[in-house]
Formats: structure tokens, sequence, C-alpha cells
């Protein structure tokens, strides 16, 4: 078994894709499982602009992955303006504009009327090629959120050909190794539990099993997942960009 440690310092905040407690299978709440995590994430009234994750992964691969600032990425449309996502969603209006399509305005109000508009939550914690992303499944609605405290299963991954239900959570792992990276998908459910969500940041852990399905010759790994996360509020309603424009 390779154990890899892995300490980081910074990216920048990525522009995303688009709850139920279980009992695991040693027979204990998915609750108690997300209480073995190694490394522990912060308070975000002490964290720099973005925010720090951390997440530990054991199983047949193994690695502790710490990330601050540039290494962990939040974005939600529930830290964002109207104005903010009509600009948002005129950006991939104008990069999908062609004379195939319909004119940018019509396209940027009809990306407008969708419900999500553009991104209802994504956090990715990770770096030098391991990378955990978190978001909630394509079925899911922001009726289906709750902009505050709540538990949410971890159901699917983005490799789905059938989203998982709405209001529910899929996640993503990837990890290098020798070329190409290993690619895991979700093997048993597991949970996003949100502790703080509102203007002043996003706070939770999250905990769930996979197991790889690329490379053909890594195939059968298997890997438990065990994160938290702690995110100061970075959109356009949130206080710390207010006051910068009231300046």
């Amino acid at each position: 078994m390779r154990t890899t440690t892995i300490t980081c310092g910074v990216l920048a905040i990525l522009l995303a894709v688009t709850g139920a407690c279980h009992r695991d299978s040693s027979g204990g709440t998915a609750a108690s499982a997300s209480k073995k995590a190694a490394a522990k994430a912060p308070d975000p009234d002490d964290l720099p602009v973005v925010g720090h994750c951390a997440v530990t992964i054991s199983g047949d691969v193994n690695a502790i992955v710490t990330s601050d600032e540039t290494e962990a990425s939040i974005s939600t449309d529930f830290w964002e303006t109207e104005q903010a996502l009509r600009d948002r969603v005129a950006i991939v209006a104008n990069e999908a504009e062609s004379p195939m399509t319909a004119p940018l305005d019509r396209m940027t109000t009809d990306m407008l009327e969708r419900n999500p508009k553009y991104n209802p939550m994504f956090i990715l914690c990770g770096r030098n090629g391991v990378i955990v992303t978190l978001t909630p499944s394509l079925a899911t609605r922001y009726e289906d959120l709750v902009f505050g405290p709540r538990q949410y299963m971890i159901a699917g991954d983005l490799g789905e050909t059938e989203a998982p239900a709405a209001g529910t959570f899929v996640a993503t792992v990837t990890m290098p190794t020798q070329p190409p990276d290993q690619v895991f998908r979700l093997w048993q459910p597991g949970a996003i539990e949100i502790t703080r969500f509102d203007l002043t940041g996003l706070t939770g852990r999250f905990w769930f099993a996979a197991a790889v399905v690329a490379p053909r010759e890594a195939i059968g790994r298997r890997i438990k997942v065990v994160g938290e996360f702690a995110f100061n509020c970075v959109g356009a309603r949130c206080p710390a960009s207010l006051a910068h424009q009231n300046k």
C-alpha cells in the first residue's frame, strides 16, 4: 500500500459544473464515520479570502490532502446577485453563440430563466492531481437546497448516465499514479453535512466510498473518503464584496 501526504498552499475559484443519514458497513451512522477524518478544517472567520479543506483517503490508495485558498475552491449561486449571475451567464452564452444558435441576448435571457441559472454549489479540494469535487446532482433545483445547515446524501457521480435524485450530491475523485490518472466512481453512498451556509461562509464535512473505473489495470481498488471544509463567502452578495464595492 502506497501512502502520499500532500500539504498545500493556494488555486483560483473554479467556475463549476453543474439528506439523509445512512448506516455504514461497520454498523455505525454516517455521522459517526465523518468524525474519523484525520485532518481538521478551521473556522471560516480565521481564514484567508477563499478558505480551507482537508481530505483523508484510505483503502487501496492512501492520501492526506490539506488545501487552502487556491487549492480549495467554492462557487454557489446563493452568494451571487442577479447582475453577477447575468454577467456569468452572458459569458457562457457568448462562448456558445454560433450561426446555429439563438442570438446572444435571447440565449442569455433563456439561461437566466432556468433553475438553476448557473451553479447551485460546487466544492473542490485537492492539489497535484489529487482532486475531490462535490456538487448537487443535475436534477437539483434551488428549492431542493437549504440556505443554511442541512445534511444531503451523496448518491452518485458525474459519470452517471441518469442523474441522481434532486436534492442529492454527486462526488468525483481523481488521483495521480502512473499516467493515466486513476478515476474513481461512487461505490457506497455517503453524505455531505453542511453545518453553516450563509452570507459569512460555508462549513461542513463529507464521507463516501469510491472504486476505480479507470485505468483498466487499477479497476477493483476501493477507497474511503472523509473530509471537512470551511470557506468564507466570496460572491457579490457577500459583505466583504459589498464593502469593497462601496470603497
